[in-house]
């Protein structure tokens, strides 16, 4: 922009699109998802799913681990905004996962894969979980790791048998003198045998 004679550069998160501007306002504030260095006559993209740039960056902001790239509909090259990952995922280079099948994710900001780690025993996860849900009754077990609930089938009794029903966590075969009906253990009964 010129001004008293003098000829400037449009500052820095502003651009100059036209030739005859004579205000230090150039063209406007820098458009979000782009970036504008002193003397841009438009913006620069972004640049990557990793990088936002609100209106009037001078530079791509760095996304940063733990948080994700917005708008996650729009094109990867102009993002704008950042958020910190929810719970139930993870994020990495920009980008929102989903917590796998198995494991669950327990607070924001994860960044790993891992998230919080395995579903823990007796608790299914499915993908996205934020924390386990009880397997269920006594005729399912969920071993450590468990996506959804797995039937013990007949001849089989669920464990701990001294834990509580809804988080059963291993299933063992019925032993002999026993019968087992739905996920129980039962003794067989006087006068008869097994």
């Amino acid at each position: 922009y010129c001004s008293g004679g003098v000829k400037h550069l449009c500052a820095a998160g502003k651009y100059g699109s036209e030739e005859g501007l004579s205000s230090a306002d150039c063209s406007g504030v820098c458009p979000a998802g782009y970036f504008c260095p002193a003397g841009s006559v438009s913006g620069t993209e972004c640049g990557s799913v990793d990088k936002y740039c609100p209106a009037g960056s001078v530079a791509p902001l760095p996304v940063g681990e733990g948080s994700y790239s917005l708008p996650e509909d729009g094109p990867e090259a102009t993002r704008s905004d950042k958020a910190l990952c929810p719970a139930g995922s993870y994020c990495s280079g920009g980008v929102k996962h989903l917590c796998a099948a198995g494991k669950y994710g327990s607070e924001e900001g994860l960044s790993s894969a891992d998230c919080s780690g395995v579903c823990p025993a007796g608790y299914f996860c499915p993908a996205g979980s934020v924390s386990g849900t009880e397997c269920g009754s006594v005729d399912k077990y969920c071993p450590a790791g468990s996506v959804a609930p797995l039937p013990v089938g007949e001849g089989s009794y669920s464990l701990p048998e001294d834990g509580p029903e809804a988080t059963r966590s291993d299933k063992a075969l019925c032993p002999a003198g026993s019968y087992c009906s739905g996920g129980v253990k039962h003794l067989c009964a006087a006068g008869k045998y097994g």
